[in-house]
Protein backbone atom coordinates (compact mmCIF):
# COMPACT_ATOMS: atom_id res chain seq x y z
CA UNK A 1 0.00 0.00 0.00
CA UNK A 2 2.79 2.46 0.80
CA UNK A 3 4.33 2.08 -2.70
CA UNK A 4 1.15 3.19 -4.45
CA UNK A 5 1.46 6.73 -3.11
CA UNK A 6 4.51 7.53 -5.25
CA UNK A 7 3.31 5.84 -8.44
CA UNK A 8 2.42 8.30 -11.25
CA UNK A 9 -1.15 8.14 -12.56
CA UNK A 10 -1.91 6.13 -15.69
CA UNK A 11 -2.95 9.21 -17.67
CA UNK A 12 -0.30 11.60 -16.34
CA UNK A 13 -0.18 13.63 -19.56
CA UNK A 14 -3.92 14.21 -19.54
CA UNK A 15 -3.85 15.21 -15.88
CA UNK A 16 -1.05 17.70 -16.57
CA UNK A 17 -3.08 19.25 -19.41
CA UNK A 18 -6.17 19.57 -17.20
CA UNK A 19 -4.18 21.14 -14.37
CA UNK A 20 -2.57 23.63 -16.76
CA UNK A 21 -5.95 24.59 -18.22
CA UNK A 22 -7.38 25.01 -14.72
CA UNK A 23 -4.50 27.25 -13.67
CA UNK A 24 -5.05 29.33 -16.80
CA UNK A 25 -8.79 29.75 -16.23
CA UNK A 26 -8.55 30.39 -12.48
CA UNK A 27 -5.72 32.88 -12.98
CA UNK A 28 -7.69 34.72 -15.65
CA UNK A 29 -10.77 34.86 -13.42
CA UNK A 30 -8.89 36.08 -10.35
CA UNK A 31 -6.98 38.80 -12.16
CA UNK A 32 -10.14 39.96 -13.96
CA UNK A 33 -12.05 40.19 -10.67
CA UNK A 34 -9.14 41.98 -9.03
CA UNK A 35 -9.01 44.57 -11.83
CA UNK A 36 -12.79 45.02 -11.64
CA UNK A 37 -12.69 45.44 -7.84
CA UNK A 38 -9.95 48.06 -8.12
CA UNK A 39 -12.01 50.00 -10.64
CA UNK A 40 -9.93 49.42 -13.77
CA UNK A 41 -12.77 47.55 -15.51
CA UNK A 42 -16.17 49.19 -15.54
CA UNK A 43 -19.41 47.64 -16.83
CA UNK A 44 -20.18 51.03 -18.39
CA UNK A 45 -17.33 50.56 -20.86
CA UNK A 46 -18.90 48.24 -23.41
CA UNK A 47 -16.57 45.44 -24.39
CA UNK A 48 -13.82 46.41 -22.00
CA UNK A 49 -14.46 43.52 -19.65
CA UNK A 50 -14.56 40.95 -22.45
CA UNK A 51 -11.41 42.36 -24.05
CA UNK A 52 -9.59 42.22 -20.72
CA UNK A 53 -10.74 38.63 -20.17
CA UNK A 54 -9.59 37.59 -23.63
CA UNK A 55 -6.18 39.20 -23.23
CA UNK A 56 -5.75 37.74 -19.76
CA UNK A 57 -6.73 34.29 -21.04
CA UNK A 58 -4.01 34.52 -23.68
CA UNK A 59 -1.33 35.75 -21.28
CA UNK A 60 -2.31 33.30 -18.54
CA UNK A 61 -1.54 30.57 -21.06
CA UNK A 62 2.11 31.12 -20.18
CA UNK A 63 1.42 30.43 -16.51
CA UNK A 64 -0.82 27.46 -17.30
CA UNK A 65 1.75 26.00 -19.68
CA UNK A 66 4.46 26.34 -17.07
CA UNK A 67 2.33 24.61 -14.45
CA UNK A 68 1.44 21.85 -16.89
CA UNK A 69 5.05 21.29 -17.94
CA UNK A 70 6.30 21.19 -14.35
CA UNK A 71 3.66 18.64 -13.37
CA UNK A 72 4.42 16.54 -16.46
CA UNK A 73 8.11 16.63 -15.64
CA UNK A 74 7.40 15.72 -12.01
CA UNK A 75 5.73 12.50 -13.14
CA UNK A 76 8.86 11.71 -15.22
CA UNK A 77 6.83 10.39 -18.13
CA UNK A 78 8.27 12.77 -20.72
CA UNK A 79 11.85 11.45 -20.82
CA UNK A 80 12.59 9.14 -23.73
CA UNK A 81 8.92 8.65 -24.53
CA UNK A 82 8.94 9.77 -28.16
CA UNK A 83 7.01 7.72 -30.71
CA UNK A 84 9.13 5.90 -33.27
CA UNK A 85 8.44 8.41 -36.06
CA UNK A 86 9.33 11.51 -34.05
CA UNK A 87 12.88 12.88 -34.04
CA UNK A 88 14.40 15.85 -32.26
CA UNK A 89 14.93 18.97 -34.34
CA UNK A 90 18.72 19.00 -34.89
CA UNK A 91 19.13 15.35 -35.84
CA UNK A 92 18.37 13.23 -38.84
CA UNK A 93 17.61 9.53 -38.84
CA UNK A 94 16.60 9.79 -35.15
CA UNK A 95 19.95 10.17 -33.48
CA UNK A 96 22.50 10.68 -36.23
CA UNK A 97 23.62 14.28 -36.55
CA UNK A 98 23.44 15.83 -40.02
CA UNK A 99 27.04 17.06 -39.71
CA UNK A 100 28.55 13.59 -39.19
CA UNK A 101 28.67 11.08 -42.04
CA UNK A 102 27.38 7.54 -41.53
CA UNK A 103 29.83 5.19 -39.88
CA UNK A 104 32.16 3.21 -42.14
CA UNK A 105 31.88 5.34 -45.28
CA UNK A 106 34.55 7.79 -46.34
CA UNK A 107 33.66 8.36 -49.99
CA UNK A 108 31.47 11.40 -50.74
CA UNK A 109 29.25 9.38 -53.10
CA UNK A 110 28.39 6.91 -50.31
CA UNK A 111 27.65 9.73 -47.87
CA UNK A 112 25.42 11.56 -50.38
CA UNK A 113 23.65 8.32 -51.30
CA UNK A 114 22.71 7.69 -47.67
CA UNK A 115 20.84 10.99 -47.40
CA UNK A 116 18.89 10.91 -50.70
Amino acid sequence: MHGDVFRPPQKAGLLAVYVGTGVQLIGMSLVTMMFAALGFLSPANRGGLMTAMLLLFVFMGIVGGYASARLYKTFKVGAGNLPSGVCRSKTTNCGQSAATPPQGSTRPSEVIGKYQ
